[in-house]
């Protein structure tokens, strides 16, 4: 099983995406979600069995090697449960949709469409920290 990171490829593993304006009206929503979306890492990162489970419930597959791997490469190498995001992979997928669908985005940088400050706001509360003690 390949890992794109293997290759020098970073990649954007957990990357959300929204509108400014629906961010703007919705935070309260986008926190709790966030919040969420952490804990549900760190119970991943220390329960491996719950996680097999889940993976062996809904994706089936048939081979033990790829069950193990798919939880190492994304529970402990690639989904962070601080998932601030990968600016030089999304500038990628940028440089990848100007070069083929979207030629409007040429000149455009990947930090254009990144906004990290519900990130911030749960990082300098404590949150992340927290989390990761638990």
């Amino acid at each position: 099983m390949g890992n794109s990171r293997d290759f020098g490829v970073p990649r954007a593993a957990a990357d959300m995406i929204t509108t400014r304006p629906t961010l703007k009206s919705q935070r309260g929503r986008f926190k709790n979600f966030f919040m969420a979306y952490a804990e549900s890492v760190m119970v991943g990162r220390k329960n491996k069995d719950l996680v097999l489970r889940a993976f062996r419930r809904y994706m089936r597959p048939d081979d033990p090697k790829v069950l193990e791997g798919t939880y190492r490469i994304q529970f402990l190498e690639t989904i962070s449960p601080r998932p601030f995001p990968n600016e030089e992979a999304i500038q990628i997928q940028v440089e990848d949709l100007a070069a083929s669908t979207a030629p409007k985005l040429k000149s455009a940088k990947a930090a254009e469409f990144i906004d990290v400050s519900l990130l911030r706001e749960l990082e300098s509360e404590g949150f992340f920290a927290r989390v990761e003690k638990q």
